[in-house]
């Protein structure tokens, strides 16, 4: 919702170019079937998921889901 997430745009542009990024290196590897580019893929894929939901997902969960809510939400929603 981006009237409550002021950052609505740009998150949603960072999914836009992750999933982007992904078909650029699926086409790679589907003509080159190189093991480099598959771990260039999942090194990408784990290092953009583990920030983005660290970083990225944390601070729209947390502007956009009612402190009280927050804190009887499961570990996943607390703060590090």
């Amino acid at each position: 919702n981006n009237e409550k997430y002021p950052q609505f745009a740009i998150h949603k542009k960072q999914h836009t170019d992750f999933l982007a990024k992904l078909d650029e290196l699926r086409q790679e590897l589907s003509t080159k079937r190189d093991s480099v580019v598959g771990k260039e893929l999942l090194d990408y894929c784990i290092a953009w998921l583990t920030n983005h939901i660290r970083v990225t997902d944390r601070k729209m969960i947390n502007c956009c889901i009612p402190p009280d809510v927050l804190k009887n939400s499961t570990v996943l929603f607390t703060p590090t």
